[in-house]
């Protein structure tokens, strides 16, 4: 266990020049371990130079999820990125993130590219989003989000200031919806949206 743990925590451990921690298997969707969880979480506050996180092609449990809730509820660290491309996130760790982050003002990118989340997480996204005040980027591909959700995360953009783009690329959104998305800020600052 010991050995393995070293070995994890040196597969971790970013390089300088990318200042960013990678934790993916593109062949198979990979658990991460809670011991990984741990090692992974702990890099956060070791690493000065860390910019960023990629856990892609990733299950991120509850017990996962809380440790890296801790991480992002302390605005000591430097990061501003964390992907979870194709992660596997049940609704209760996406909540647990989601909270997390309201209070976060480092993290500037989200990107929750193929997480499934449905409309049914967009309320969750929208108390994220009403209360944060760092996010500028926030990437909504390929989640199944349909008009339903669009009105909702509409709603939520129009008080919060600080996001600037939105890409909502493979959702199955109208016209209508992609309209309401694009007026919802068009009297304060706008919004980039990309949809293809």
């Amino acid at each position: 266990q010991q050995q393995h743990h070293i070995e994890v925590r040196s597969k971790l451990r970013p390089r300088a020049s990318k200042e960013t921690i990678e934790f993916r298997n593109f062949s198979t969707p990979t658990i991460l371990e809670s011991f990984e969880a741990i090692v992974l979480f702990s890099l956060i506050h070791e690493s000065p130079g860390l910019k960023g996180i990629e856990l892609s092609h990733t299950t991120i449990d509850i017990l996962c999820a809380d440790k890296l809730a801790s991480a992002l509820q302390s605005n000591t660290t430097r990061l501003t990125a964390l992907h979870l491309t194709d992660a596997a996130l049940s609704p209760q760790a996406f909540r647990v993130i989601c909270a997390a982050l309201t209070s976060n003002e480092a993290l500037s990118e989200l990107s929750l590219v193929s997480c499934s989340l449905g409309d049914h997480s967009i309320s969750v996204l929208s108390d994220l989003l009403t209360a944060n005040r760092g996010l500028t980027k926030l990437n909504l591909s390929d989640n199944g989000i349909t008009d339903f959700g669009a009105v909702k995360l509409a709603s939520a953009l129009t008080t919060n200031p600080t996001v600037t783009t939105v890409v909502m690329r493979q959702n199955n959104l109208t016209i209508q919806g992609k309209a309401v998305l694009e007026q919802c800020r068009k009297a304060l600052s706008p919004v980039a949206f990309t949809f293809d």
